[in-house]
């Protein structure tokens, strides 16, 4: 059980890595701070 929860503890640790690194899960992002870039690193939001 425990080897199961380190190996899930992992996978997530990746998913969010690999959500951090994608630029359109950082684009919608930065739009909830109301000030972002948009795919063609053009200033959006407001």
């Amino acid at each position: 059980l425990n080897a199961i929860g380190f190996d899930l503890n992992r996978f997530l640790d990746r998913l969010n890595v690999a959500l951090l690194n994608n630029d359109l899960f950082n684009e919608r992002f930065d739009r909830l701070g109301n000030l972002g870039y948009d795919l063609d690193g053009n200033v959006c939001g407001g």
